[in-house]
């Protein structure tokens, strides 16, 4: 889980945790990239817009660093009306969750992750 949000970190991984997935948490775009590529992971939820490293330029390293976890980032985003944001979400048909969202989009979306399917506008997830 890469966010700047406290609460929306410490939410996330209880859910998660609770479900039986190993949750780890970095506060902004650039923890988050080092942790991934130290460790495996199977699915990555970040949010679109963090210090340090943003949503868009955390999916770029990806495709470029570990392209086949690219596709198993889920971004959540309290932005969805802003053009860049809706435009970032759309050109890469990840799934993605619109803040606030509830613990059952939560847990959708992760399932998503893990069998590939996408959820992007105009069906997001939330």
């Amino acid at each position: 889980v890469i966010d700047d949000e406290a609460t929306i970190c410490d939410m996330v991984r209880e859910v998660l945790a609770a479900d039986g997935h190993e949750v780890t948490v970095a506060r902004d775009g650039q923890a988050g990239l080092d942790r991934i590529l130290e460790s495996e992971y199977d699915c990555v939820l970040a949010d679109v817009k963090m210090p340090e490293l943003d949503g868009p330029s955390l999916h770029a390293e990806l495709v470029e660093r570990v392209p086949e976890l690219a596709r198993r980032v889920v971004f959540m985003t309290g932005d969805t009306l802003s053009e860049e944001s809706r435009g970032f979400l759309e050109s890469i048909g990840n799934t993605y969750l619109a803040k606030p969202f509830s613990i059952s989009a939560l847990r959708q979306a992760v399932q998503a992750s893990f069998v590939g399917k996408s959820t992007a506008d105009p069906n997001p997830v939330s």
